[in-house]
């Protein structure tokens, strides 16, 4: 099992709540974004769970969600 980091977790909330700045969600916030998600949910569920966040975000920044 892989165990999250406080920063990773702060990362993770942050990103849920909107308040990382679209300019800062470079590829690698991507990649850890993804590994919150797989290392909180496992496999099964983190692909639901990344893809719901990312619409949020995207949403809430009024960023058009074909960019990702």
């Amino acid at each position: 099992m892989n165990l999250l980091s406080d920063a990773d977790v702060s990362f993770g909330r942050l990103f849920d709540a909107g308040e990382l700045s679209p300019a800062g969600f470079d590829h690698k916030a991507h990649l850890r974004l993804a590994y919150v998600h797989l290392a909180s949910h496992g496999p099964d569920t983190a692909v639901e769970t990344f893809r719901a966040s990312l619409q949020r975000f995207l949403s809430h920044h009024q960023i058009d969600p074909a960019k990702f």
